[in-house]
């Protein structure tokens, strides 16, 4: 049900983006649509995807209670998992700034080599723009930002080892996570709603090993519960709202527990 989830989640981040994307083209204004259905098909799939992250994650350190969990191999994924894809973009967000910048530089050289190292630090430290060029975050859509929160999440999950795992993270790993969080909160403000994301997530795994509860997620009145749901998730005029992620957790964890939507 998950994996169906991600398929559908695709696709709404795609129209949401379409659909801004139209409106800057015909009004040369970059803004959210005017649509709450076109606006949740952007904000609340990120917050559905980051719900996947948790459950995932928190899943692999519930079942992972005997063993020690390996902090290196994980971090080391994790990196091959964004990076290789994620400096693609960067490098053709240059391409284009430089061809419409005439392959010439706008700024000095430290301030160009700044500004790309800021990107090159998955935009942890702001999204600068390269070469003097104004709308450098609007070249990909300022989709960077999602990444931000998902590092936050994978170097969060030592300190969060010590109340859910009865084999302790290693000094150095808690020592890196406290130091990452430090430094994260240092550049960003760090958006309250985007972390309820992950939270929201981390219930279904503890749910699991109620059988009650299992059995009760797979039958069609879970599946309406989801559709009324989501009904009124579509009235809030965004996702960044208390009772709205309330909404949304309920969604996701149905889902990620088994209600398949008939």
């Amino acid at each position: 049900t998950i994996d169906g989830l991600r398929g559908f989640l695709a696709i709404a981040v795609f129209i949401h983006h379409s659909t801004i994307w139209f409106q800057y083209i015909k009004e040369s204004n970059w803004r959210l649509p005017d649509s709450n259905l076109y606006i949740h098909f952007g904000e609340t799939s990120v917050a559905l995807f980051f719900m996947i992250t948790s459950f995932l994650f928190i899943t692999k350190l519930i079942n992972t209670k005997e063993n020690e969990f390996n902090w290196k191999s994980f971090f080391i994924s994790r990196f091959y998992r964004l990076a290789p894809m994620y400096y693609f973009s960067v490098l053709l967000i240059l391409i284009c700034i430089l061809q419409m910048s005439h392959w010439t530089l706008h700024t000095d050289l430290f301030s160009f080599i700044k500004s790309l190292l800021n990107w090159l630090l998955f935009t942890l430290t702001g999204r600068p723009d390269i070469n003097n060029f104004a709308f450098t975050d609007k070249v990909n859509a300022g989709v960077t930002w999602s990444l931000t929160y998902e590092w936050l999440f994978y170097f969060s999950l030592p300190i969060i080892a010590l109340f859910i795992s009865s084999k302790k993270s290693k000094p150095l790993f808690l020592f890196i996570s406290v130091l990452f969080i430090v430094f994260f909160f240092s550049y960003n403000t760090g958006q309250v709603y985007h972390i309820y994301a992950f939270l929201g997530g981390s219930i279904a795994p503890f749910l699991f090993k109620y059988n009650f509860i299992n059995t009760k997620t797979k039958n069609n009145i879970a599946s309406i519960i989801v559709i009324v749901c989501l009904l009124v998730i579509r009235q809030f005029s965004w996702a960044k709202n208390e009772y709205c992620m309330v909404l949304i957790s309920i969604v996701f964890t149905l889902i990620a527990m088994g209600t398949s939507l008939f």
